[in-house]
């Protein structure tokens, strides 16, 4: 069975992108595809209220996972453009990664990477 990580780890190498938007129904992050903006964890595995639909493999229940609203931009300052757009997606994408994460080696790798973000949409 494929996790909601594998899913959207494939999604991304096919070109989609990931949305700072997430599903109603399974709280994955949703994407933008040829297809159009879809979640794809509920189309790969099935919304989880479906019956007899497999569910995703979580670490933790989703009731426990907080509620984060994303701001509209990371940093007050002017972005150059897409650039500093994929910046911040991308940081967005580690942070909701961090949550899940069980291993503390793996977090602090999250970590360092938000960091090593941040510090280049400091120096655009």
């Amino acid at each position: 069975m494929k996790t909601e990580d594998t899913i959207m780890a494939e999604y991304l190498l096919k070109g989609g992108k990931m949305l700072s938007k997430t599903c109603k129904d399974c709280g994955a992050p949703l994407f933008e595809t040829k297809e159009g903006v879809l979640c794809v964890v509920c189309k790969e595995i099935g919304p989880p209220d479906e019956k007899g639909a497999e569910k995703p493999v979580r670490h933790s229940p989703p009731e426990a996972e907080p509620v984060i609203v994303p701001p509209q931009r990371l940093h007050a300052g002017a972005c150059h453009g897409e650039v500093g757009e994929e910046i911040e997606q991308a940081i967005l994408a580690l942070c909701r990664r961090v949550r899940t994460e069980s291993r503390a080696e793996d977090c602090y790798l999250l970590m360092k990477g938000i960091r090593k973000g941040v510090q280049a949409l400091q120096d655009l």
